[in-house]
């Protein structure tokens, strides 16, 4: 078994010796805690391929390869409107002491509820998988050669974003019929990337682009990318900011509830539900929006 999973590979009479492995120790784990909620420690891995999600190979050279070129070239434009990164030598982090992350790219045919095509989306990523977590506290912390506390390097290595509970969206909606309130979503676009970075990221070149410097060269980013490990806590915590300026205080209960005298909003990473009862208070909510610099679309 040991060989079959240092390889990444198994036969089906391996994989069912790991099933069953697994079984006994949620039942063992069960025996030892039975006040505890029994989870499977592991399922088993869809083995069809999905045509909507297709690798890098079969996007850049398959019957829609043309399509997703174009959405490629749309994201590294917006990318690079946004002013998400700067192209800089590979020196630069190396001196730094700082990883260069590598990259990858998100393919995904969007389809609407009913299942109609709707278009070719390209995102590119990083490999966050294979990043070291960096932060700018403890950077300073080693360069003036200070020790931390445990507490301290908890909270600095601490990159947990807050999701709305279920429990608060069922609340909502009762709530909205209840008291007859209007409700419409925001849906901010590329949300991660409008948040900036506390210390410097360098990420390698987009695979299929090349930067127009000569020289060995590298992306420092600055603002995060979707698969980052700290881009979902500074998206909620750049949120959570413009929301409190505008008056909404954030539930003790449930930090993704927004709550002002006018409106309730709840939030789920780049998407926000608002209930209100006049309409001119939501259009002000997102007029106020985008002064703090943030793209979204009303829906």
């Amino acid at each position: 078994m040991a060989v079959a999973l240092d390889n990444h590979r198994w036969t089906n009479h391996e994989w069912d010796g790991i099933c069953c492995l697994l079984a006994e120790l949620d039942s063992n784990n069960i025996a030892a805690n039975p006040v505890l909620i029994p989870t499977p420690t592991a399922c088993k891995s869809k083995k069809q391929d999905d045509p909507d999600t297709p690798g890098w190979w079969e996007a850049t050279t398959g019957s829609d390869s043309e399509q997703f070129w174009a959405a490629m070239d749309r994201e590294i434009m917006d990318l690079v409107k946004r002013k998400t990164w700067s192209v800089v030598p590979r020196s630069k982090p190396k001196q730094l002491g700082k990883q260069v992350v590598p990259g990858t790219w998100a393919f995904k045919k969007k389809r609407l509820p009913c299942g109609t095509f709707r278009k070719h989306k390209a995102r590119f990523c990083v490999r966050g998988d294979l990043q070291k977590i960096s932060n700018k506290k403890m950077q300073e912390a080693m360069d003036a050669s200070e020790v931390l506390t445990e507490k301290e390097i908890k909270e600095s290595l601490d990159t947990c974003s807050p999701v709305v509970s279920w429990v608060t969206v069922r609340l909502m909606m009762i709530f909205g019929l209840l008291l007859s309130l209007q409700s419409k979503s925001i849906d901010f676009s590329n949300a991660f990337v409008q948040a900036e970075l506390e210390s410097p990221v360098f990420l390698e070149i987009p695979q299929g682009y090349e930067s127009k410097e000569t020289g060995d060269m590298v992306l420092e980013l600055h603002r995060s990318l979707c698969g980052q490990i700290e881009a979902p806590k500074l998206w909620h915590e750049k949120l959570k900011n413009g929301m409190e300026a505008q008056n909404f205080k954030t539930s003790e209960l449930d930090p993704c509830l927004f709550i002002s005298k006018k409106m309730v909003s709840i939030s789920y990473v780049g998407d926000v539900l608002c209930w209100f009862k006049d309409n001119k208070t939501f259009t002000k909510h997102i007029n106020l929006l985008k002064m703090v610099e943030t793209s979204l679309i009303e829906r």
